[in-house]
């Protein structure tokens, strides 16, 4: 168990991992146990991966007597550092779950044999009591234990409620035995015991399945980690375990290989694949000084890469904590949910004596024995309040959309993200920065205009000639677009490169003066500027574009205009978004300019220029004091204020600053379209969990009621719960997600 100081003086925190939890009663249980516990004074559980954190006063109480409590009510609290084989766990509770289906079986066949040719005879009736006996005592026999253990403190939970529904279902098939047939089919309440035995038992294996499905995408994460590494011992290359590697060990990673850990490389060229860790699409170039990731795949050259993190500190094994982080998330509806659930079971039983009562009651009234109908009242209250559908219909259906996110490279770590994101788009404003977010940093040519006595690309090829001996990024993005558009480019003879920094590039160009720069620049280098040049340019600068002067022979001949490059999927995302009806708002610190060049590209509805990170916070602070409710899109770095005060913070991690701690959710990447992505994910998941629980309080909100009046036998109680629980599982898992287009 993992240990740590609490904020107080003398408080302890502990994280354990807890055995036996299925759904929401479960954690209702947990909590009512821990809150009767002196000295206790924080704590919350997580159904989706069975862990619990307790804060407690060591001087009051101490673990063991935490640990005696749950362990009473038939939880096991286990060292989450040990790995928990979840294989395993399904596949025990697989053979559980068939071993209760065949015993279950033969009883339903015989109860449709009572409703085609009348009652069993007497041996027929005696194996379905064996059956559902030996289901309920052997194969439901911990969570027997498990309800005795919450009854000895007090608690009312679903073990109680299933345990109270199996033995009524017994005592009536032993009534029938016994005493009258005809008055209790004692094939029906045998049928009743054995169906919810078997229906608790698949509880627990959906529980055990959706953590299975949930982790998975974990284990995949953490298999794309080479085991080994390739590191330099001496003068030779030696094959260790990656676990043995420390930070500043070299280590040689072949064509075709995956780098094992983080580094910067220090030998060799290369192209990346980092897609799977990153979510880039295209390969990139690797030199001396770039930073590798772990997981990334090495395509063309070799490289020697010093590391910098050790494996527990490595990309892959700092995304994979996050996506552990994920817990049981608690939006508004789920809140309610827990609200609800703490009057249900109690609700359930009343509302078995109370029908008791009433049908021996009329006894006293009518002069009609009510016994049978008072038992049968009883009975089927308890079997269509069995709480396993209502229970389960929250939890699986957030562990399910928790899922399908992290598939997708989408951390949810908000426990309101997935409300947020759910909620009236009309009320909701969509706010990205800029650099980095919707842009990709990076400098881009947008324009060549000449003034008309030399050609655009002619004036791109001169002044590429000249900024390839530039390491500025207006050079490098001018070189780029001249090899893009123009191909090889024939540049003669150059003599006499000299660069001012702030200022420009000049040289002779087959004896002719050339120069790039700014037009201030030019002038110093006596180049003449057209007044049309000078109209162009502010025509430009107008629009939001930087503006670099070509000067070629006595004066300036044309311009490039440069802007940070859109990120390829921006303008798809805004507008998807827009139409979808949220309303989209840009935050950023770049000139009113050039921001609003941005929004008008991208279609964005207003936008907020000049500001700082205090700036943006106070902006969103004002949104929501309108009423709107705000989710900002960042980058991660000067975000993180914006991120941690909007309702939803969604951080693009990019592989350099993946632990955003200030942001609800994380997207692997830096393709902004996968904000859309987690919209649709959110509102999917909250759309299922919104008609499980409309299931769940259809056949269990209605269904007491008419059982409680006799209008609902056991036998029909006891279809509708199984008809509950399956149209609940079938809506979570059968169905196909439908959350894009």
């Amino acid at each position: 168990m993992r240990d740590m100081e609490g904020e107080g003086e003398s408080l302890r925190v502990k994280f354990w991992r807890v055995e036996g939890i299925h759904c929401s009663f479960c954690e209702s249980t947990i909590k009512d146990a821990l809150s009767s516990i002196k000295g206790v004074k924080d704590f919350s559980v997580s159904l989706a991966h069975e862990e619990l954190m307790v804060k407690y006063d060591p001087r009051v109480v101490n673990e063991d007597v935490i640990k005696g409590v749950l362990s009473g009510l038939g939880y096991r609290l286990l060292d989450p550092s040990k790995t928990l084989d979840l294989n395993a766990v399904v596949a025990g509770e697989k053979r559980r779950l068939v071993a209760s289906i065949l015993l279950s079986l033969p009883i339903g066949v015989l109860m449709v044999f009572m409703r085609l040719y009348g009652e069993p005879n007497l041996y027929m009736a005696l194996a379905a009591g064996l059956l559902a006996s030996v289901n309920f005592f052997l194969l439901g026999g911990k969570y027997l234990v498990m309800a005795y253990n919450a009854l000895r403190r007090r608690i009312l939970n679903q073990h109680v409620l299933m345990a109270a529904t199996a033995l009524s279902g017994l005592t009536g098939g032993l009534m029938g035995l016994l005493l009258d047939p005809r008055t209790f089919p004692p094939v029906e309440f045998f049928g009743v015991a054995s169906f919810v035995t078997t229906y608790h038992i698949l509880g627990g294996f959906a529980g055990a399945y959706v953590r299975k499905r949930s982790s998975e995408a974990v284990k995949r994460l953490l298999e794309i980690q080479p085991r080994v590494a390739r590191v330099r011992r001496g003068s030779e290359w030696a094959v260790v375990p990656v676990d043995q590697v420390g930070v500043g060990d070299l280590v040689l990673v072949k064509p075709g290989e995956r780098v094992p850990l983080d580094g910067v490389v220090v030998e060799g060229y290369s192209t990346v694949d980092e897609s799977i860790v990153t979510g880039e699409s295209m390969p990139v170039d690797k030199a001396p000084g770039s930073e590798v990731l772990s997981g990334s795949l090495n395509l063309t050259g070799y490289l020697v890469v010093r590391v910098t993190r050790r494996v527990e500190e490595s990309f892959v094994a700092r995304i994979a904590r996050h996506m552990r982080e994920v817990r049981a998330l608690k939006p508004g509806v789920i809140q309610l949910l827990d609200r609800v659930l703490g009057f249900y079971v109690p609700w359930v039983f009343v509302s078995s004596v109370i029908a008791l009562l009433a049908w021996l009651s009329s006894t006293l009234v009518t002069g009609y024995p009510g016994v049978k109908e008072s038992f049968y009242a009883f009975t089927a209250v308890l079997v269509m309040g069995y709480p396993c559908a209502l229970g389960m219909s929250v939890p699986l259906a957030m562990v399910k959309g928790g899922y399908l996110a992290a598939e997708r490279g989408i951390l949810f770590r908000g426990s309101e993200a997935f409300h947020v994101l759910s909620s009236d788009p009309q009320k909701v404003v969509v706010a990205f920065d800029k650099t980095g977010t919707l842009t990709r940093g990076r400098v881009k040519v947008a324009r060549v205009a000449s003034r008309g006595f030399l050609s655009e690309d002619e004036l791109l090829r001169l002044a590429s000639c000249l900024e390839v001996y530039s390491n500025h990024p207006i050079a490098k993005a001018i070189v780029d677009e001249a090899t893009s558009k123009l191909g090889s480019v024939d540049c003669g003879s150059i003599r006499g490169f000299t660069e001012v920094p702030g200022g420009g590039v000049s040289g002779l160009i087959n004896s002719n003066h050339v120069a790039v720069g700014k037009l201030g620049f030019l002038e110093s280098r006596g180049f003449i500027v057209d007044e049309s040049v000078r109209v162009m340019a502010e025509g430009l600068m107008e629009r939001g574009f930087t503006v670099v002067g070509v000067g070629v022979g006595g004066a300036v001949e044309g311009l490039i205009a440069l802007s940070d490059e859109l990120k390829d999927d921006a303008s798809e995302a805004v507008g998807e978004l827009k139409r979808m009806g949220f309303k989209v708002a840009m935050l950023t610190g770049d000139s009113p300019k050039v921001a609003e060049r941005v929004a008008r590209e991208l279609g964005i509805d207003f936008y907020m220029a000049n500001l700082k990170p205090s700036d943006k916070t106070e902006w969103i602070r004002e949104m929501r004091r309108k009423g709107f409710k705000v989710v900002m899109v960042g980058d991660g770095v000067n975000d993180a204020p914006a991120l941690t005060i909007a309702d939803v913070g969604i951080a693009l991690s990019t592989g350099s600053d993946i632990s955003v701690e200030s942001a609800d959710v994380v997207i692997m990447g830096d393709k902004v379209s996968r904000v859309v992505d987690a919209i649709r994910i959110a509102r999917y998941m909250y759309k299922v969990t919104k008609e499980n629980l409309a299931l769940a309080f259809i056949y269990n909100g209605m269904g007491v009621p008419l059982a409680a009046i006799g209008l609902l036998k056991p036998y029909w109680a006891m279809v509708a719960m199984i008809a509950s629980v399956t149209s609940i599982l079938a809506n979570t898992f059968a169905r196909k997600p439908r959350y894009t287009g």
